[in-house]
């Protein structure tokens, strides 16, 4: 017999954390004394790496070495203290699973933050 399958992705269906990748890039590029471009979300939006939204706004080289990694540590620090699920989000993945169905999560997000989230159950609800 086979077992429903059900598909999530996780940030912005699941987990509410786009708000807290944008306070960790503005954060850290001001750390590094330079203005966070007007139209980053935008461009992140339509695609663009936190990368190509820097060279795209002529960041010098070293700069963005040292802002990605700053980033990085942010946002994990950041999804370990505020991320939250989005209203109803468990409750449908656990409706899910009790229902008997596979419920794999996808997501673009680098493995570190996904690690950071497991503070909120999202592997014990997940296969």
């Amino acid at each position: 017999m086979e077992r429903p399958t059900y598909i999530f992705d996780i940030d912005g269906t699941l987990m509410d954390t786009s708000h807290l990748h944008v306070q960790a890039t503005r954060a850290a590029i001001e750390a590094h004394n330079m203005e966070f471009p007007h139209n980053a979300c935008e461009l992140n939006g339509q695609g663009l790496s936190l990368e190509a939204i820097l060279r795209l706004h002529q960041f010098p080289d070293e700069i963005i070495a040292a802002i990605i990694p700053d980033v990085d540590r942010r946002y994990v620090r950041l999804l370990i203290e505020k991320a939250k699920w989005l209203e109803g989000g468990d409750a449908l993945l656990r409706q899910q699973r009790e229902r008997g169905g596979l419920v794999p999560l996808v997501t673009n997000s680098r493995q570190i933050y996904i690690e950071a989230m497991g503070h909120l159950g999202i592997f014990e609800l997940a296969d």
